[in-house]
């Protein structure tokens, strides 16, 4: 069992017994990634808060859900954050709107000049809107594949779907994505067609 896993699973344990201490450990290496997956797909910096309270109070009402045998922690929780997310969707059918740059936005490197910091927000918002125009099954799996780089064995346990359903998906969803981006930014999508995996 890798490392992590075992770390993870004792802090579980640890968990399981009342220590705020492993709760804390477990907040912060895992709850950023949650953050970022409900934000892409939910949109709204406050659900996204919300979808990470949730999916933390399962593990700490159900620790021992979490098995470490059948993989690691990072994809459990995203697999709750999903469950929770599609629960509120079918709750609440307003849409809303995508956010890829995660809980604060990614700032312009220094070194950029205005004009180039101007093309790069304009490139984000041009890739959000593309992002945000994929049928959910695709907006998904280039979130987790291709936004948070989880595996494609991590996706397929995260979706409750085939590795090779999410390679399918994944090719189709760049696919569409590059089309989307060819209109908005020529010469744009063709890197993102050929990205290896």
């Amino acid at each position: 069992m890798p490392e992590s896993i075992e770390q993870d699973a004792i802090l579980c344990r640890r968990l399981s017994v009342g220590d705020e201490q492993a709760f804390t450990v477990l907040y912060q290496r895992h709850s950023p990634i949650v953050y970022r997956y409900a934000r892409s797909l939910g949109g709204d910096p406050t659900l996204a808060d919300e979808i990470v309270q949730e999916a933390f109070l399962v593990l700490i009402r159900r620790p021992a859900s979490f098995d470490p045998q059948r993989g690691e922690l990072t994809p459990w929780l995203l697999g709750v954050a999903r469950r929770m997310l599609a629960k509120r969707r079918s709750l609440d059918a307003r849409a809303l709107p995508l956010d890829v740059e995660g809980p604060q936005g990614d700032p312009p490197a220094p070194d950029l000049d205005a004009l180039e910091a101007l093309t790069r927000q304009e490139r984000m918002a041009c890739l959000r809107h593309a992002i945000e125009g994929l049928p959910s099954e695709f907006r998904e799996v280039i979130t987790l594949c291709d936004l948070e780089e989880i595996s494609y064995q991590q996706a397929a346990e995260i979706l409750e779907t085939p590795v090779g359903t999410v390679r399918s998906r994944l090719h189709r969803a760049r696919g569409l994505l590059a089309r989307k981006l060819t209109a908005l930014l020529p010469g744009a999508a063709k890197s993102l067609e050929e990205k290896p995996r």
